[in-house]
């Protein structure tokens, strides 16, 4: 074979393995694409001011933000209340796509996934604290994180 097939030759394999290649990332379990057919399912423990469960309605600013996730993508938002526990349980059996309220840089979970820190500002301060998202649900980490990197410099500004 002479160098000008060789090379054209390689080239071939490069572009049909890189056709191959499409539609990455990905959610092993389709949490993305359930999200969008079915509900956002959001797992939430009682966390003032981040996650306030105390009047009917679930309130904070993670929730604030969630709520704003959700609409920018038409997303319609399934709220499921309980403890750490059992939330992460069902985050990790792939039953939530996002569970809020309690998680900081030393939440003991190493099973899940954790999305990019964000800081909010309270009337303590800057606070830095993180969502857990199902493990391997590439394209939906991708998407939370993307919007929360976009909403960084407001998350810290708000008042």
């Amino acid at each position: 074979m002479s160098r000008a097939a060789a090379v054209l030759a390689a080239a071939c394999l490069s572009v049909l393995a890189l056709a191959g290649c499409g539609g990455y990332p990905r959610d092993a379990e389709g949490s993305l694409r359930r999200a969008h057919a079915d509900a956002l399912r959001v797992g939430l423990s009682h966390d003032p001011p981040f996650v306030d469960l105390s009047r009917g309605e679930p309130a904070g600013l993670e929730v604030d933000w969630i709520r704003g996730f959700a609409d920018a993508r038409g997303l319609r938002v399934e709220w499921v209340a309980g403890g750490h526990e059992r939330l992460v349980r069902d985050l990790l059996a792939f039953r939530l796509h996002l569970v809020a309220g309690g998680h900081d840089e030393d939440s003991p979970w190493q099973d899940v996934s954790w999305s990019l820190p964000a800081k909010w500002r309270t009337g303590d301060g800057l606070v830095e604290r993180r969502f857990a998202l199902p493990p391997g649900e590439n394209a939906w980490q991708l998407a939370v994180d993307r919007q929360l990197h976009a909403d960084a410099p407001r998350l810290a500004d708000a008042p």
